[in-house]
């Protein structure tokens, strides 16, 4: 957890991928994949993506949404960060 927290505070392009296979991954707890899609916020947040690596984190989160075991915040929050995504296209 307190690498989640350190990448939310220190936020990296290159963590981009890592983050998003904790997000969505079935051996991760919520609670990580919710740590690992605030991380995930506060990078698309304060770096510009390239169109091609943003097309693919709004493609993958918008499948991700629709799962059964994502819960309502996680759900939630990957919707605010597809919006994001599409607000900087």
């Amino acid at each position: 957890m307190s690498a989640y927290k350190y990448i939310e505070w220190q936020p990296s392009i290159e963590y981009v991928n890592l983050l998003l296979s904790r997000a969505i991954g079935i051996l991760e707890m919520p609670f990580g994949q919710y740590a690992a899609l605030l991380a995930l916020r506060r990078i698309v947040k304060s770096n510009k993506l390239v169109q091609t690596q943003s097309r693919e984190i709004i493609d993958i989160l918008n499948w991700s949404a629709n799962i059964d075991y994502i819960g309502k915040d996680r759900r939630r929050l990957m919707i605010e960060i597809v919006s994001i995504l599409e607000a900087n296209k």
